[in-house]
């Protein structure tokens, strides 16, 4: 066991430089500067958004104060909603975390009356434009037709909704920046019984220089 002491050191040495080297070249991105990268994806969002027709409306913007100092920001959030389908549409969402991190979330949401018409509305070539606008790491189309059409047993879910009949998600990079996750609900007393979520989301492209 003695012997071994010096290996377990020296990997927790590793793990400390490790970590501290990302902390240390993580980017810290201020609120203000959060909010001109903000405005500018939302010109590139509507571009992508009226070349399909659609408009993109003006954000609900969220602010939360640190409850020790009620002046502290610690986040600041665009919301937007885009009405794709009367059953359902798309949530995009920027958020600012502390200035510790610059966040994408692209989700489509709809509900389906029965089980086989899963995948088949999901504007996939529509979220990965937008997603991809902003990420700091570029999504694939074939990657993700592979994602919703694989088994769940490929992307096991670890923390999968109660309702959940098919759940599955995927995170990217050591620190879990970037995800993908897919989820498929039913609801016996709802009138239209499924409800189906896919979402892209992870750091942006400014968090990640």
């Amino acid at each position: 066991m003695k012997k071994n002491v010096p290996f377990i050191l020296l990997g927790v040495i590793f793990l400390v430089v490790i970590v501290w080297i990302v902390l240390i070249q993580m980017p810290v991105v201020s609120f203000s500067e959060s909010i001109d990268h903000f405005e500018e994806y939302e010109n590139e969002m509507r571009t992508i958004l009226e070349g399909y027709q659609y408009s993109l409306p003006e954000p609900e913007i969220y602010q939360q104060y640190s409850d020790e100092d009620p002046e502290r920001l610690i986040m600041i959030e665009y919301y937007y909603f885009v009405q794709l389908i009367p059953e359902g549409g798309l949530m995009i969402s920027l958020s600012n975390h502390q200035s510790k991190s610059e966040n994408i979330n692209v989700e489509f949401f709809t509900e389906l009356q029965n089980q086989d018409e899963k995948n088949t509305q999901i504007p996939i070539d529509m979220m990965l434009a937008i997603m991809n606008v902003a990420s700091g790491k570029i999504f694939e189309n074939e990657y993700c037709l592979h994602f919703l059409s694989a088994e769940e047993g490929e992307f096991p879910s670890r923390d999968p909704v109660k309702e959940s009949i098919v759940s599955k998600e995927e995170v990217f990079g050591f620190w879990e920046y970037w995800g993908i996750n897919y989820t498929l609900c039913y609801f016996e007393e709802n009138p239209v019984p499924y409800s189906e979520d896919f979402s892209l989301w992870g750091l942006t492209k400014y968090h990640s220089k």
